[in-house]
């Protein structure tokens, strides 16, 4: 006696079932590897963008501030020297530079 078409149709069906959970289990996977990789590469090209933007401010900044910056800036009166206007102008570019570099200073 020959196997019944209905059993033979479910044995199929069985297979079917079985090769699509398999393919859905490796898509997922395979997408959740390629999320994981994303993320990571994204967060280095961030930090590193960071650390350029940082860097270019640093060179901007470096030798203009001194100690005695901060120990004679203490009013608003003395908002209107010479020092204080050079030390603004030499901010602001780091200012420019951050925007340029696609990272706006943000305000608090």
């Amino acid at each position: 006696m020959g196997d019944n078409p209905q059993n033979e149709n479910h044995k199929y069906l069985g297979k079917f079932a079985i090769l699509f959970l398999i393919s859905v289990l490796l898509i997922a996977v395979y997408t959740l590897i390629l999320q994981k990789n994303y993320s990571e590469s994204t967060l280095k090209a961030e930090v590193q963008r960071d650390s350029d933007c940082s860097d270019a401010i640093h060179k901007v900044i470096t030798d203009k501030l001194t100690k005695e910056d901060f120990e004679n800036i203490n009013a608003k009166s003395d908002m209107k020297t010479d020092r204080y206007q050079k030390l603004q102008k030499n901010l602001n570019r780091a200012h420019l530079i951050s925007h340029t570099l696609g990272h706006p200073l943000k305000k608090r």
